[in-house]
């Protein structure tokens, strides 16, 4: 039998899941194209390109402790998987790949869905997973908001459940946070430049004197 978990959030979850998916079976996910795939890194490539760098800081502080690090969008799709190449490997081999959806409609209870429904940060470890091949690992999500408080993407990290920490949702906390501010910058720089160039075309188009004071 299966008991329930000590977290309410897995809890409500697994009483989502338990109408649509048996818990001892993997679920079954249609593949997605190369060229789905290809558009989907295309559309979110400021966020990928944003977000590479502090995952490839969040490997040097885990490095050789089996954690693959993701980078998903706004629906769960996985954009980047980093880390060893050993725990690529190992997250590859339970569907944690480019181009895989890891929300709860898609693979059940785990961190990166709960994130996309909760908008927290989660932490999922061993027996709180709803499928019994996801009990061996821990999984922890932070999401990345957008200026408009959106989630935007989320950064996520898996590995070996021996290996759990509560620093592991700290590193991804930060990095999500770091993320988000920058892609925030990135948006306040631009909508500055949208508007000084909308004055300098005002200013070039009038033939009356201006005067600025502050």
């Amino acid at each position: 039998s299966r008991g329930w978990t000590g977290s309410r959030r897995a809890r409500r979850s697994w009483r989502r899941c338990v109408y649509r998916f048996n818990p001892t079976a993997r679920p079954r996910r249609a593949p997605i194209s190369h060229s789905a795939l290809a558009s989907i890194m295309r559309a979110q490539q400021d966020l990928i390109t944003i977000a590479t760098p502090f995952m490839e800081d969040v490997h040097q502080f885990t490095e050789g402790s089996g954690y693959s690090i993701l980078l998903t969008d706004g629906a769960g799709c996985i954009l980047l998987v980093g880390g060893d190449p050993q725990a690529i490997e190992q997250a590859a081999a339970i569907g944690l790949g480019r181009g895989a959806y890891w929300s709860e409609n898609n693979a059940g209870t785990n961190a990166l869905g709960m994130v996309l429904l909760e908008a927290i940060p989660v932490q999922v470890v061993g027996a709180e997973h709803y499928f019994d091949f996801m009990h061996p690992f821990v999984t922890a999500a932070a999401p990345i908001h957008d200026v408009r408080g959106r989630i935007m993407g989320l950064i996520g990290m898996a590995g070996p459940i021996e290996t759990t920490t509560s620093h592991t949702l700290g590193l991804v906390m930060s990095a999500a946070r770091a993320v988000g501010n920058q892609m925030q910058a990135n948006w306040y720089l631009e909508e500055a430049n949208q508007h000084l160039g909308q004055v300098n075309t005002i200013l070039g188009s009038i033939t009356e004197g201006v005067t600025v004071w502050n």
